[in-house]
């Protein structure tokens, strides 16, 4: 039998039972009415068996057959009272257990989103990681072409430079003692033929690397060289942080985005000065084919 089948059958249970309740309620108070009438009639008529005893008597069996009938209703419901009662506990019982359940459920439902958010988090580290892995290999061969250029630089241009710089110093002194020897012989001629001749070799180097502007403020500087164009090489804190160029011949311009885009990642102000200055004697001898 279903929960609402008992109910049911509960419900109809306790509708007979007001019912043969009222019923029981009515004949009592038939019952006291007529035995109100029989002592009235028999007062009135004389001692012998009446009309009235044998009313009494059919309502006195009534009245044993209503509370017979209210006596086997009262234990039918009594039944009924105590198997609601067993019904209602096993229901109550029945809500623990599936309030237990509700809560071993929601634990194993958190349980599971941690295992999921570990699990997701394990791939997402291990794409990090490739990632990462990636990246340091692209770094590695970032740093193979760097040394290679580095290395171009240094045999080359740098060399080349360094030689001629280290040239012009040594004629330099040898100007210089021959200066100092005509200075003391005393010729005038000689004298202004070594003052022409150190002109002459001031505007070479203004032409070969230009004019050479440095300007500071606070742990940046600003270093400005001008020959063909105008670049200018902003240092903070002894990094190269930007190039610039101003009226450069277009020739140059592709040129000067490798070279700009190397001195950036490699940071040196030296080396960026340098390209600086070649890219202007570049141009120079480019202007002069």
């Amino acid at each position: 039998m279903t929960n609402s089948e008992r109910d049911t059958s509960l419900l109809n249970l306790e509708n007979e039972y007001e019912s043969i309740k009222d019923y029981f309620t009515s004949v009592k108070f038939a019952y006291r009415e007529r035995e109100s009438k029989k002592f009235f009639y028999d007062n009135l008529h004389d001692d012998g068996v009446s009309i009235s005893g044998r009313v009494l008597e059919q309502s006195k069996a009534n009245l044993r057959s209503v509370k017979r009938i209210y006596e086997e209703k009262s234990e039918s419901m009594s039944g009924l009272s105590k198997e609601q009662f067993e019904i209602e506990t096993e229901i109550r019982e029945s809500e623990r257990e599936r309030d237990k359940l509700a809560e071993e459920i929601n634990a194993l439902q958190s349980d599971a989103n941690r295992l999921e958010i570990i699990r997701s988090s394990g791939e997402r580290q291990r794409g990090l990681e490739e990632q990462l892995g990636a990246m340091k290999a692209e770094n590695g061969k970032t740093q193979l072409r760097l040394n290679e250029t580095r290395a171009i630089f240094d045999r080359n241009e740098i060399d080349d430079l360094l030689r001629k710089e280290r040239e012009l110093i040594e004629r330099k002194r040898e100007l210089t003692g021959e200066v100092r020897r005509l200075t003391v012989a005393g010729s005038e001629e000689e004298i202004e033929e070594v003052f022409c001749w150190h002109r002459m070799l001031g505007e070479f180097y203004k032409a070969l690397f230009g004019e050479v502007e440095v300007k500071k403020e606070g742990n940046r500087v600003w270093v400005t060289v001008t020959v063909t164009g105008r670049m200018r090489v902003t240092v903070v804190g002894k990094r190269v942080v930007e190039i610039e160029a101003a009226d450069c011949p277009k020739s140059m311009a592709a040129a000067f985005v490798r070279c700009r885009s190397l001195c950036l990642r490699i940071g040196d102000p030296r080396l960026a000065i340098c390209c600086c200055c070649l890219q202007s004697v570049a141009s120079l001898m480019r202007l002069d084919n």
